[in-house]
């Protein structure tokens, strides 16, 4: 059987090398999540886990990912 030779081959290949650190570092200044906490705040946070900023709604949140040019992302 003839395999056609996957073009993001050597891209997944630099990522599955990456060191756990570098790769943690992988779009923190684009990508955030939000993830709630104890149903009173959420959490802003950068793609790394550090946290950019607390939140008393949801709303506010989203809108910081606006104003600060973040791509939201959603974590299952």
């Amino acid at each position: 059987m003839n395999q056609a030779k996957n073009p993001d081959s050597p891209f997944q290949d630099f990522l599955r090398d990456m060191s756990p650190d570098l790769f943690k570092m992988l779009g923190v200044h684009h990508i955030a999540y939000i993830k709630e906490k104890h149903h009173d705040h959420y959490e802003l946070r950068a793609a790394n886990g550090d946290i950019i900023e607390i939140f008393s709604t949801l709303k506010g949140a989203i809108e910081e990912t606006k104003e600060q040019d973040l791509k939201p992302v959603t974590l299952h």
